[in-house]
């Protein structure tokens, strides 16, 4: 069965992981390694995605944090793994499977992360850390100071949430009889997913129920992003955002 393709990501942070397959290690030597990072320099020249942090954990795992920029983070990573692999020449399947990535959503849970990855391998030149401690050039890779990571990680995620809250108030025409508040959008949210015999639990779990559920109160409620996500089960303003500019 074909594998379902990923859709669009093109704005936001992101927590991106790379696990090698059983034929051959992802890095066998420290020449493997300073050939992946050079791949991964001409990548973020070639999509002008900013870099915040890299780690090569272990021989057959490697970490990103990384500002899309605009650019499409499937291509990204498509370009960084296929040229890693006409590097290598391996006989087999390189990697596990297709890379994972996790959206950060808050500065707090990107100084966690960050923190997380440079306590791995804090003393090689295949972390981010060495960067951050002025133990090798800095132009190579990272393309902010330090000091600058948070304020710029909150800058992405309100700049986000802000779109989204221009592109609705740039509607031509606002919705006939709009739910109202969060109580009436509750009430309509359980008789919506009753009459379509969903309960609550599916509507929340199943993300492509969720996600259309999303957009259709988006579209026939006056509620903001932040009482979107509290009525889809607790979820952030700039997670709200990203479902809703994925059409």
């Amino acid at each position: 069965m074909a594998r379902k393709a990923r859709a669009a990501e093109v704005y936001g942070l992101y927590h991106i992981y790379q696990s090698g397959g059983d034929h051959r290690k992802l890095f066998e030597s420290h020449v493997d390694r300073q050939k992946f990072l050079e791949i991964l320099s001409r990548a973020r020249q070639k999509f002008g995605f900013k870099l915040y942090a890299y780690c090569i954990k272990t021989a057959d795992q490697y970490h990103l944090i990384v500002d899309t920029n605009g650019s499409d983070l499937a291509k990204m990573m498509k370009s960084i793994n296929i040229a890693y692999a006409m590097y290598v020449k391996c006989d087999g399947r390189l990697f596990k499977d297709r890379y994972k990535s996790e959206m950060i959503e808050t500065p707090q849970a990107l100084a966690q992360i960050m923190e997380k990855l440079h306590r791995e391998t804090p003393n090689n030149a295949y972390n981010s850390y060495c960067v951050y401690e002025s133990q090798m050039d800095s132009k190579m890779l990272i393309d902010i100071e330090p000091l600058s990571v948070l304020t710029e990680a909150q800058v992405i995620i309100e700049d986000a949430v802000s779109v989204c809250n221009r592109n609705r108030n740039s509607e031509e025409q606002p919705c006939e009889n709009c739910l109202k508040d969060l109580d009436e959008a509750q009430r309509a949210l359980i008789e919506k997913a009753s009459s379509e015999g969903y309960t609550l639990s599916e509507v929340f779990t199943d993300k492509i129920i969720r996600n259309q559920y999303i957009h259709y109160f988006r579209k026939h409620s006056l509620l903001s992003l932040k009482a979107l996500g509290q009525l889809f089960g607790g979820l952030t303003e700039s997670t709200v955002c990203k479902i809703l500019s994925q059409r």
